[in-house]
């Protein structure tokens, strides 16, 4: 991607990271949406700082975008309530959180 900005190419791209992201998040909405933000704010530093705004609102439309700010509060949240760090009860997660000895 060039170092302008493009509507109709970023929209795209927003899908093309949306649809990478699902495909390695394991249905768990807290994963995709690490997944899908990080790499949406890892492309968007490409562009002038005057388009962030814009590039990031439509992340969100395309996909589930969260803010830095945003994904550290629903951690916290998480954390707060007995959750993992992927939003799963721990006992649940497929990732073995359960069997860590932070969580028990």
């Amino acid at each position: 991607m060039s170092k302008g900005f493009n509507v109709d190419e970023w929209r795209e791209t927003c899908k093309e990271i949306s649809q990478s992201a699902v495909s390695k998040c394991g249905c768990i909405h807290d994963v995709y949406v690490g997944l899908y933000s990080c790499e949406i704010e890892s492309h968007a530093g490409c562009f002038p700082e005057e388009h962030h705004e814009q590039a990031f609102d439509i992340a969100k439309q395309e996909g589930d975008y969260y803010t830095p700010k945003e994904r550290a509060a629903e951690a916290q949240w998480n954390a707060e309530h007995g959750y993992c760090s992927h939003g799963l009860d721990q006992d649940c997660c497929p990732c073995g959180c359960g069997d860590l000895e932070e969580y028990r």
